[in-house]
């Protein structure tokens, strides 16, 4: 039996991908597996969650209110349907190509994608409150080490501290790794399973701390946001990085024990432990 025979029963039970037939299998993670679908000339991606998205504490019904607000802006697939209780997300999609790292460093994409983020903050802040040091010890608690648990430590104090200083909470993806950003003339974002309510700041952070960006592509970025942005935004944006890095090196461990230490994975943990002054 072929992997699209396997999810035809899926397929047969929505009515809204009534004709429509498995073209490939996309790029999956732990905690779902995702198939472009094609039928005539539309085209839809369905999402299809395995156990662990329970265990990273993923939550699909806040995900789907998401979905609604961020593609009526025009900046995300549109939801076409979903049963979060079982797991299962069928959106439209986006015919574009992912952002490479490369892309990352281009001036004039920074500028595009700096743009389609004010339009993300902009808007009304629906879903769950981002809660970084919850996700920092759920992931120590999977991957049970005591330097994970340190880890998780300094991040849920940092955590704290800039909760305290936030005063204009949004909504944001949380996600901005150049995967999950897509270029179809405008910028779209994709994959906002860890959307929430939180600073603006850890996702420009997210950007600049996970792409490496120089010191003047970090000033590009920065403008094409703020337009004249602060000293003290500066300085915020690099407390958010070293937040963005606690929990990426734990979700780089925590994804090397549930799937082996992958040359990928392995390379991204190597420069997340790397950022961070630990003992």
């Amino acid at each position: 039996m072929s992997e699209s025979d396997l999810i035809r029963p899926i397929l047969d039970g929505i009515d809204a991908l009534e004709g429509a037939n498995p073209v490939n299998n996309l790029a999956g993670g732990p905690a779902s597996d995702s198939w472009l679908l094609e039928a005539g000339s539309r085209r839809f991606v369905v999402r299809i969650d395995k156990a662990a998205a329970r265990t990273l504490g993923l939550d699909r019904q806040a995900e789907r209110e998401i979905l609604k607000s961020v593609s009526s802006a025009g900046i995300a697939p549109r939801l076409i349907w979903s049963d979060p209780g079982q797991g299962i997300q069928v959106c439209s999609y986006i015919e574009g190509e992912s952002w490479t790292m490369e892309d990352t460093h281009k001036p004039e994409l920074l500028r595009e994608l700096a743009q389609t983020l004010r339009k993300l903050h902009e808007l009304p802040a629906v879903g769950p409150q981002f809660d970084p040091e919850a996700a920092a010890n759920r992931y120590a608690s999977q991957i049970g080490t005591a330097a994970a648990g340190r880890i998780a430590e300094r991040a849920g104090r940092l955590a704290a501290k800039l909760k305290a200083e936030t005063t204009r909470p949004a909504l944001c993806h949380n996600d901005l790794v150049h995967s999950n950003i897509v270029h179809d003339g405008p910028v779209y974002l994709i994959d906002w399973e860890y959307a929430a309510v939180g600073d603006a700041c850890f996702d420009l952070a997210v950007v600049v701390r996970h792409h490496r960006l120089s010191q003047a592509l970090t000033e590009v970025f920065m403008r094409a946001y703020f337009g004249n942005p602060r000293p003290a935004e500066y300085e915020k944006l690099a407390s958010f990085g070293t937040l963005y890095d606690y929990l990426a090196g734990l979700w780089y461990l925590f994804m090397a024990k549930q799937l082996g230490s992958s040359p990928s994975i392995a390379e991204e943990l190597s420069r997340a432990m790397a950022r961070l002054d630990l003992p």
